[in-house]
C-alpha cells in the first residue's frame, strides 16, 4: 500500500500494480521456509504482512484508477503445504522429487480449485490473474498413465486447464489471465 501510495504522489500512475509470488502463507525473511518456492500449494494470504488479506491493497491499487494482479502457480504443489495436507489424493508424486503436480485431470480437483480461486479473486479484489509453471509435468503424466493409454494424463490435465480458465472468464467477464 506504501509503494502505491508512493507512486501516486510522483504521479507515476500504472496501468497495473502485480503482486508476484511470495504473498502466500509461509513466505517472507523472518518465516522457516521463507522461500517463495518452497511454499507453492499455501493458497492462503500471509496474515502476518496482510492482515485483513489482500483486499486493502486491491483498494489501494483501484483508488489510482489502476488494474491489480496476483501470481499464482495452482498446478505445482510443495510437500507440507494446505493442499499437499488436505487433498494429497489430487496429486502426482514422483519417488524423490519434492515437486508434485496438481492434477487438473481430476474432476474433484479440478472443481476444488476453480471454486476457490474464484472465491479468492471475488473475495480480494483481483482484476488480473496470472498463472505460471515452473517445472516440467511430463514425467508426471507418464508416470501416471495406464499401459496403453500413453498421453491421456496429459489430455485430460490440459482439458481441465482450459475448463478451470474457461470457468474464471465465465465467472469474471473482465478477467485478464496472463
Amino acid at each position: 500500500i506504501a509503494l502505491v501510495d508512493r507512486y501516486r504522489r510522483f504521479n507515476i500512475l500504472p496501468e497495473l500494480f502485480w503482486l508476484d509470488a511470495g504473498w502466500y502463507t509461509g513466505c517472507g525473511w523472518d518465516k522457516k521456509n521463507g522461500e517463495w518456492h518452497q511454499n507453492v500449494g499455501n493458497w492462503t494470504v500471509d496474515n502476518d504482512r496482510f492482515p485483513d488479506g489482500l483486499r486493502p491493497v486491491a483498494d489501494a491499487v483501484h483508488k489510482t484508477g489502476a488494474k491489480f494482479m496476483v501470481w499464482f502457480e495452482p498446478e505445482r504443489v510443495r510437500p507440507e503445504t494446505q493442499i499437499d495436507k488436505e487433498h494429497p489424493e489430487w496429486l502426482i508424486k514422483l519417488p524423490n522429487n519434492n515437486n508434485y503436480l496438481f492434477n487438473l485431470g481430476n474432476k474433484d480437483a479440478l472443481k476444488w480449485l476453480t471454486d476457490y480461486i474464484s472465491d479468492f479473486i471475488k473475495k480480494e479484489g483481483i482484476d488480473y490473474y496470472r498463472q505460471d509453471f515452473n517445472f516440467d509435468p511430463k514425467p508426471y503424466w507418464e508416470a501416471n498413465d495406464e499401459p496403453n493409454r500413453i498421453g491421456m494424463s496429459e489430455i485430460r490435465h490440459i482439458e481441465g486447464l482450459y475448463a478451470f480458465w474457461d470457468s474464471l472468464l465465465v465467472r469474471f467477464p473482465n478477467l485478464l489471465i496472463d
